[in-house]
């Protein structure tokens, strides 16, 4: 639920923090959560050694939960059951590298995968969970319901786990940095990233203060990015997650959470980024431009961010990709129910690069809650779209034959990832974001490649299988008749 820093929440907040709403200074400090003890990202010890980190164990579950919350947010009456041609080419690279770790983690919870045919060609062959009675019996799941009952168990483990929040996300934000500084040090000096702080919000423990306490924050000209005080949460909390979230347990909302120290961060840091920049100014309410920005490029830029060595599985950057890519569709989702009526002005903002502010569609007739909730989902739904438009290079690199027609794209590259940072974060961008000279610059900067003019094809792209002759494919069907 990563959330803007711009929440106003009259008189209670204000007595917490000052907001500085200078205009380059795009992420304001403060807000509803104060911050506690900080750890700077430069000199973390952490951060050299990389000694420290979860318990092994927690990235076996991470990976066959998001498997399985894949499974769920594809929609249908039966996820329970899936063939490889309705896996999105990210779950299918998951598969691939991580099957037995997933294999074996539903082996301890009694669970297994049975083919049950279907299909002349193997792609085509649907395999479902079933729960295993005995050396010679089994019986299928029948409910969606039991899928969430498996997951609430699958995470249980995390309520006892000792988890490094703080140094977790220090490392990430390190090597965020350390990768923006590269990329952008022939325009921009970034090094003052290196003195970002990380820290916990201090909570009101009050039940209206909540929907706050669960924000991320950075702040520009504090250097710093405060995250939810997950140690200290309470059952209100965790009640939250399990309202919105349909989370069943507290180490379902713990694991969503620590996987959100990899997946938000790139959007917290690109804010900051957007200070150090100095001349970019947003009069919108609640800065829709930057919000676009950081958003759009979050993913693009986790991606780059996860090939660098981290002291995790080498296949733990499908399950952060994949955990972005669902959240993306949970988005989605919520946009084509609940919220429908304000798709047209997300699809407007996101088609402009983040110059057409959807603030007074999404206001007009929505409480401060669902104006809260529309913020939250445009960003995960703009940086998962992000991932279904591709450099036309990328694709010559790769091959037009193996990137067919309104199928699965390459990951993005880093020459993907330079293009976006140069639009947003160009030298030629000065002042009003939203005048006509930033307006034009934005339009003659984009290649016509990466514009989300159609978001209905970029998520179409997003969600594509891959190709019969895929690699992966091909490789993790052969696993997969060998073990199911």
């Amino acid at each position: 639920e990563c959330c803007s820093a711009r929440l106003v929440v009259v008189v209670a907040f204000a007595l917490a923090l000052p907001r500085r709403r200078g205009m380059a200074d795009v992420a304001a400090s403060g807000g509803p959560c104060a911050p506690s003890a900080s750890v700077v990202v430069g000199d973390s010890e952490e951060t050299g050694a990389r000694a420290s980190g979860p318990p092994p164990r927690l990235w076996n579950i991470a990976a066959t939960e998001v498997f399985l919350e894949h499974l769920l947010v594809r929609g249908g009456e039966r996820p329970f059951v899936f063939k490889t041609s309705g896996l999105a080419w990210w779950a299918v690279a998951l598969l691939d590298d991580a099957l037995d770790v997933v294999l074996a983690e539903l082996a301890i919870h009694g669970v297994s995968l049975r083919s049950i045919g279907g299909g002349a060609n193997a792609v085509d062959s649907a395999y479902c969970l079933q729960w295993s009675r005995g050396e010679d019996a089994a019986d299928e799941f029948t409910e969606a319901k039991e899928v969430r009952e498996l997951l609430a168990k699958i995470c249980a483990p995390l309520e006892t786990m000792e988890l490094d929040w703080i140094p977790s996300l220090t490392r990430t934000v390190a090597d965020i940095g350390e990768v923006l500084i590269d990329l952008l040090k022939p325009s921009l000096d970034l090094t003052p990233l290196r003195s970002v702080q990380v820290q916990h919000a201090v909570m009101f423990g009050e039940d209206w203060s909540t929907p706050y306490e669960v924000c991320w924050q950075a702040d520009g000209a504090g250097m710093t990015i405060t995250m939810p005080d997950l140690p200290n949460f309470a059952d209100r909390h965790f009640k939250y997650f399990g309202e919105r979230l349909r989370h069943l347990g507290r180490g379902h909302t713990l694991l969503y959470q620590y996987l959100g120290t990899f997946v938000i961060p790139c959007h917290e840091v690109l804010h900051i980024v957007q200070h150090l920049h100095g001349n970019l100014q947003d009069s919108d309410p609640r800065s829709y431009a930057m919000e676009h920005d950081a958003s759009r490029l979050n993913y693009v830029l986790m991606w780059q961010v996860l090939q660098r060595e981290h002291g995790h599985p080498q296949w733990c950057k499908w399950v952060l990709m994949l955990e972005g890519l669902n959240r993306c569709l949970v988005a989605q989702a919520m946009f084509e129910s609940k919220y429908a009526g304000k798709y047209e002005a997300y699809r407007r903002w996101a088609d402009s690069f983040g110059l057409d502010s959807p603030e007074v569609a999404f206001r007009e007739g929505s409480d401060d809650v669902d104006a809260l909730a529309l913020e939250g989902l445009v960003k995960w739904l703009v940086a998962g779209h992000a991932l279904g438009v591709c450099l036309d290079a990328d694709i010559a690199d790769v091959g037009e034959d193996s990137v067919p027609k309104d199928g699965p794209l390459p990951p993005p590259s880093v020459d993907h990832l330079l293009v976006l940072l140069l639009v947003a974060f160009g030298c030629e961008r000065d002042g009003d974001v939203y005048s006509p000279e930033n307006r034009a610059f934005v339009e003659g900067a984009l290649p016509k490649s990466l514009r989300l003019d159609d978001c209905a094809a970029a998520v179409q792209r997003l969600v594509a299988p891959p190709k019969d002759t895929d690699l992966r494919l091909r490789s993790l069907l052969c696993r997969l008749s060998a073990t199911a």
